[in-house]
């Protein structure tokens, strides 16, 4: 599903390599030790080795950690000398070969910027700033390759929003730089070719932004002065760009967005006898009705399941859309305030209500591709909590109590963890075994607790663990 916000992800899952994605015989994590600043990895089965000293606390108090494999990972480290990427593993650290100066990540320290993963398809990696330097309207982004462990700059003005795609021969990569300002904005979309690094110009735009189909073959172009006034797709295969919406001023405007390679359009603005079109690839036309709104609304983001059926996303709820059929509700968004982000990662599973205003009383976990609830939360509406997703489940940790949660995939079991474990809970393992640190700040510990047994067993003392973005399961923003 598309992300909900900038940060979050759609449903482009690709496949790693069989020789990347093999599971190893055990998985391994990192942790910090806030005393004397070592950087450790650790295993499932307690095994430790000491990676790095003289590791401060990271950008914005937070970890930047990217896991390519069961027991490697990229991260951006912060020693008292310098900020610098990092492929980190079992047994040792390798700060990654790059002809970057030495103070190209200095600016994330000052202005409280981090990195954030645009785009990878294996061996490379996309990453870029979170926010522009100097209020420009773009920022600076890096091309990392996992293969020979090296980095450099993709471009210094990437767009703001979208970035890129990578092609799906995953010979070349497409992306989008900013050229003008607020004002005057002004777009190009390159092509890199990664084995040689060569780029060529594919197409110049007089628009502030773009977004593309899910392989990077047709660009889509919002174009105008005063609002906006038309739409233009550029097609890579052939060289040209069609202008394909000029608005009515009599009318409402239209969007234009990309499902996957489909294209759909609707008026946001339009409050009843609504509908929205889905122009498909082999040329097919969809005509859904949309729910009505007073004041209209935008929909921010779209599933497409079988039998050419969509879910819909607005500011405040989903629906599921057919074709010749009413729209049928689904549930509320989730809504508390600016608390954690409930998505997974890949955007299959989401936690919506049953109730509009907040506290929720009723939070469920929807499996977006089956249209099933797998977990519904009717205790204490207004404890906050986060959901943490893996390749074996989900964890439920609430941000105000204990009462942690488990739900395996395998065998749709839900297991309510003990009280007395006192700690986050961050992984499930295929065992169906969990990890968890424990909440004390004076000796932090990370266990692992198996329910079936409700036995634990400590694996390291006086570590932090680095929460890790898991990119083999990567969504495209």
């Amino acid at each position: 599903m598309v992300s909900r916000i900038s940060i979050l992800i759609t449903l482009l899952l690709f496949s790693l390599p069989v020789a990347a994605q093999d599971r190893q015989s055990e998985k391994w994590y990192w942790g910090w030790d806030s005393n004397t600043h070592e950087l450790f990895a650790y295993s499932e089965n307690g095994e430790t080795n000491l990676l790095l000293t003289d590791v401060l606390e990271n950008v914005d108090y937070s970890w930047y950690i990217w896991r390519v494999s069961e027991d490697r990972a990229i991260a951006l480290i912060h020693t008292s000398n310098q900020l610098a990427l990092y492929s980190i593993g079992s047994i040792k650290a390798e700060k990654l070969v790059t002809e970057l100066n030495s103070q190209a990540f200095e600016p994330f320290i000052s202005r409280q910027n981090g990195l954030r993963l645009e785009a990878y398809q294996y061996p490379y990696m996309v990453l870029s700033t979170w926010y522009s330097l100097d209020k420009k309207t773009s920022r600076p982004a890096f091309l990392v390759n996992l293969a020979i462990n090296t980095v450099g700059y993709l471009n210094d003005s990437v767009a703001l929003g979208f970035c890129c795609r990578f092609t799906p021969d995953g010979h070349s990569l497409r992306y989008i730089t900013s050229d003008g300002g607020y004002e005057s904005p002004s777009i190009t979309l390159h092509e890199r070719a990664l084995d040689t690094g060569i780029e060529k110009v594919l197409y110049t735009d007089a628009s502030g932004n773009a977004e593309s189909d899910k392989n990077g073959e047709r660009w889509l172009f919002p174009e105008g002065e005063n609002g906006l006034s038309q739409y233009r797709i550029f097609d890579v295969s052939t060289g040209t760009g069609e202008v394909i919406y000029q608005r009515d001023p009599a009318e409402y405007y239209s969007d234009y967005d990309f499902v996957d390679d489909d294209l759909i359009s609707y008026q946001p603005l339009c409050e009843t006898d609504c509908t929205l079109q889905l122009e498909a690839m082999d040329g097919d036309t969809y005509l859904y009705t949309l729910p009505d709104t007073h004041g209209g609304s935008s929909i921010y983001s779209f599933d497409r399941l079988t039998d050419n059926k969509l879910i819909i996303g607005r500011p405040y709820d989903y629906w599921l859309l057919s074709v010749d059929t009413p729209p049928k509700f689904i549930g509320y968004v989730y809504s508390d305030g600016v608390g954690p982000i409930t998505d997974s990662p890949d955007g299959r599973f989401s936690v919506i209500s049953d109730t509009e205003n907040y506290p929720q009383m009723r939070r469920m976990i929807i499996d977006w591709k089956t249209l099933e609830i797998l977990l519904t939360l009717t205790e204490e509406p207004e404890s906050l909590f986060e959901a943490t997703y893996n390749q074996e489940g989900f964890l439920i940790n609430p941000l105000d109590n204990r009462k942690g949660i488990m739900y395996r995939y395998a065998n749709r079991e839900v297991i309510r963890l003990p009280e007395k474990l006192q700690g986050n809970f961050f992984d499930i393992l295929p065992d169906g075994s969990v990890l968890y640190q424990t909440s004390a700040s004076t000796n932090p510990q990370i266990s692992r607790y198996f329910p079936q047994s409700d036995e634990t067993k400590l694996l390291v003392d006086g570590l932090l663990n680095i929460p890790t973005i898991d990119v083999t399961n990567y969504a495209y923003p």
